[in-house]
């Protein structure tokens, strides 16, 4: 079964969706894909808006296990049949998506573009990082940028039934890795310009912003959700997995990450 963790440490339950929200670690959805494909040896399809900044994040991470593990043939084998796209705006992910095809006899019955035509239907597709696309706008004009609840919504939309649409007679897993969703925020409609006129009661509705992630939840199957607390020998996580619609935690694991010459190491409770 699949995994966020080396080693097919807490492997997950058979599921159609998953949200994987928090400050989950840096390789976390490289080694889900990694084991997805390693045991599926079908291909997986990984999208991100910046190839620099997942490199970044994995090098301060500095996983031990991948490390080491990294030139294995199993290991190489299993990176080989993942597809990472690096869509850097949300036009550019629109479109893709809007892009992905499997031609129906060869590859040159491709109707597009050869990044865009997959050899076979994934059976895993991760996006990665969605509320990157508009964090930067959003701190940077945090009252007068054009982005809305429908606008992460929506791309999210359209990525399901990409999967869905990709999947032909199967059915592929879906799984969004979003860090920032907990706090991510976006208002219902556009802010109006800053010289608008307001009529009755519309100025008091004007800056309203709702949670992005109780609405985001409703269309995952489960959700898991990672919480560091700080400890004297490395940081302490749990992943707490939940099904849609329940209180209780279908799941939770706990650990701790310590640093030592070799990067970061995973020691189970």
């Amino acid at each position: 079964m699949a995994s966020l963790f080396p080693e097919n440490q807490a492997t997950l339950p058979p599921f159609t969706s998953l949200l994987v929200q928090g400050a989950y670690h840096a390789s976390a959805p490289i080694l889900l894909a990694l084991s997805h494909t390693h045991q599926s040896e079908s291909d997986a399809l990984f999208i991100s808006p910046s190839r620099q900044a997942i490199t970044d994040a994995m090098q301060a991470y500095h996983d031990t296990w991948l490390n080491t593990h990294s030139g294995d043939g199993s290991t190489i084998n299993a990176s080989a049949r993942v597809k990472m796209l690096y869509p850097p705006t949300p036009a550019h992910l629109i479109f893709l998506l809007s892009s992905l095809e499997i031609p129906e006899n060869a590859p040159q019955d491709r109707k597009l573009h050869e990044k865009t035509t997959l050899d076979a239907p994934p059976s895993l597709i991760i996006l990665h990082e969605l509320s990157a696309y508009f964090l930067s706008d959003i701190e940077s004009n945090p009252h007068t940028h054009q982005w809305t609840l429908s606008s992460y919504l929506g791309i999210l939309t359209q990525a399901m039934s990409t999967s869905s649409f990709l999947s032909r007679n199967t059915s592929t897993p879906f799984v969004l890795f979003d860090s920032h969703l907990d706090h991510l925020k976006l208002p219902i409609v556009k802010f109006p310009p800053q010289h608008h006129d307001f009529g009755d009661g519309e100025e008091e509705n004007s800056g309203r912003t709702e949670s992005v992630a109780c609405l985001a939840q409703n269309f995952f199957s489960l959700v898991g959700f990672f919480d560091y607390d700080a400890d004297p020998n490395g940081r302490r996580g749990t992943l707490t997995l939940t099904q849609n619609g329940e209180t209780a935690p279908m799941q939770k694991w706990s650990w701790r990450e310590k640093k030592d010459a070799t990067g970061t190491v995973f020691v189970w409770s």
